[in-house]
C-alpha cells in the first residue's frame, strides 16, 4: 500500500498522519537523502512516486489533477521537490512499442522540458514508461486494491513503476534529457 505524504497534514490517500508516521519520514529522509521524484504525466492527470536509489525502493505518492495552465501542477511538485528533498525528477516517456514518439510523448516531453525550467534546482531525466500502466495495475491487485480504488491510484503507482525500471536499469544513462 502506498505510502501518504507523511509532512502534508492531509493526504491524498488518506487523513491526518500521526506525529509517528510523521518522524518516521523525516528519518527516512535522512538516512536516505538522495531521493528521486519520478512522473507518469497524462492528459488529466500526474501520478507521483517518491524512492532513493540507495534502497532501489519507490513508493507511490499521490495523483495531481492537471488544469489548463498547470499552475496547480508546478505548485505541487515544487513543495513535493523541497519537502522529499528530491535531487532528480524522473518523466515517463510514453515512447510506443516501437519506439517512435506519437502524440502523448511529444506532450509529455514538452511538459518536462517547462519542468527543468521551472524546477531548476533539480535534474529531470526522461525514461522509457513502456508498460508501466499495466504493471501497476498487476501491482495494485496483488496488493488487493479494490477497482475504484485502483482507477484513483493508477497514475501514482505507474509513476512508481518508472522509477523502479529506472533504478534497475543496468544503464542509467539510457535516461535522456528532455
Amino acid at each position: 500500500m502506498p505510502r501518504s505524504d507523511t509532512r502534508n497534514p492531509r493526504s491524498t490517500f488518506g487523513g491526518p498522519q500521526s506525529a509517528t508516521a510523521k518522524a518516521m519520514a523525516n528519518i527516512m529522509v535522512r538516512l536516505f537523502p538522495a531521493r528521486f521524484l519520478a512522473l507518469d504525466v497524462g492528459g488529466r492527470r500526474v501520478g507521483v512516486a517518491v524512492g532513493s536509489q540507495e534502497t532501489g525502493l519507490a513508493t507511490p505518492l499521490e495523483v495531481i489533477a492537471r488544469a489548463a495552465d498547470d499552475k496547480n501542477v508546478w505548485r505541487r511538485l515544487r513543495e513535493m521537490v523541497r519537502v522529499e528533498q528530491a535531487t532528480r525528477i524522473i518523466v515517463g516517456d510514453p515512447v510506443n512499442m516501437d519506439g517512435s514518439a506519437g502524440d502523448q510523448a511529444l506532450a509529455v516531453r514538452a511538459f518536462a522540458r517547462r519542468l527543468k525550467g521551472a524546477l531548476r534546482q533539480v535534474r529531470v531525466e526522461m525514461f522509457d514508461e513502456r508498460l508501466s500502466s499495466f504493471s501497476a495495475d498487476e501491482w495494485m491487485a496483488r496488493d488487493g486494491l479494490r477497482p475504484a480504488d485502483r482507477r484513483r491510484r493508477r497514475d501514482a503507482y505507474a509513476a512508481a513503476v518508472i522509477l523502479l525500471d529506472y533504478f534497475a536499469s543496468e544503464h542509467p544513462s539510457q535516461a535522456r534529457n528532455p
